[in-house]
């Protein structure tokens, strides 16, 4: 028994170090997994807060955009019962001109808006998570071979 002992232990010290290093291999991958995850968790804090502002800013939008669109509606009405009541050159141009200032005013408040809607998807955080699964996927068929 004492003359096997000896020949097991060059054997567990030649397999020690393999364990050893691939220990610490799977310790690295713990430790960049945790820092991605805190990373990705402050990248999602911070977009979220961003997200929040735009949403804020897309809410005023749309209050904005109610009065807007009251007084293009006011101003097709009076268009229309000015071009029937009085068919006249200069007042329904002049009416026509305060609609289509109210509708390019509702076309820039409509692209600021689409801009901000954006932004509420999360782009970045989305990219990150890719990437990192990306990585992942390419660790684990690096071990499976």
């Amino acid at each position: 028994m004492s003359a096997q002992d000896p020949v097991q232990e060059p054997a567990g010290n030649a397999a020690g170090p393999a364990d050893a290093n691939e220990l610490q291999a799977w310790l690295d991958w713990a430790r960049q997994a945790l820092a991605a995850g805190d990373t990705l968790g402050r990248l999602f804090q911070t977009e979220l807060r961003l997200a929040l502002a735009d949403a804020r800013r897309l809410l005023l939008i749309a209050l904005a955009l109610v009065p807007l669109l009251l007084m293009s509606w006011l101003g097709l009405s009076v268009l229309f019962g000015w071009l029937v009541y009085h068919y006249s050159a200069s007042v329904p141009w002049a009416i026509a001109g305060f609609i289509a200032l109210q509708l390019l005013c509702i076309l820039v408040l409509l692209g600021l808006a689409q801009s901000y809607r954006r932004h509420l998807r999360l782009p970045a955080t989305r990219r990150h998570v890719q990437a990192f699964v990306e990585g992942a996927r390419h660790v684990l068929q690096a071990t499976d071979h």
